[in-house]
């Protein structure tokens, strides 16, 4: 029974741990706002669930709710939805999503709700080749973004 519970229980030892504190590129905002933390799937597990940490240390909204996941997304924004929907494997319906929208009405939504950041975690991506692909989604809308340790980050304009 023990080397069940150790070797094969969905918690098996080790246990999986997130580095507690908080990335360099999230230390540096300059001002207040919402933060969007990319990507929004990285595969099977809960790396990604390291954005709900990191909400806590930063202090900054983030538009995820209890589980960070582009399926789980409470928000209906077009942009966020695009942006969150590039790291996702899989088809199917995606509540809320419009393929058709138009991404700039999108971003200046997120500003009059304040979001005022998007940060990549390239480190966090399931494949390192959709790396550029988020750079320039993001980038399309946003300008080139700020290489931060490793990470990106752009700044949404305030309304």
């Amino acid at each position: 029974m023990v080397a069940e519970h150790l070797l094969l229980a969905p918690a098996s030892w080790p246990l999986a741990t997130s580095p507690g504190a908080l990335p360099a590129v999230s230390q540096q905002l300059p001002t207040a706002g919402a933060v969007i933390d990319l990507p929004a799937d990285a595969g099977t597990g809960n790396r990604t669930n390291a954005y709900l940490l990191w909400q806590r240390l930063h202090g900054l909204p983030i538009p995820y709710g209890n589980k960070v996941s582009a399926m789980g997304l409470p928000s209906r924004n077009a942009a966020l939805k695009s942006w969150a929907l590039l790291s996702r494997r899989g088809g199917g319906y995606v509540e809320g999503y419009d393929p058709e929208a138009d991404l700039d009405v999108a971003v200046a939504e997120l500003s009059e709700q304040g979001f005022r950041w998007v940060i990549l975690h390239p480190d966090l991506l399931q494949d390192p080749r959709d790396k550029s692909i988020h750079i320039d989604a993001v980038s399309a809308l946003l300008g080139p973004p700020e290489e931060v340790a490793g990470a990106y980050r752009w700044e949404i304009p305030a309304p």
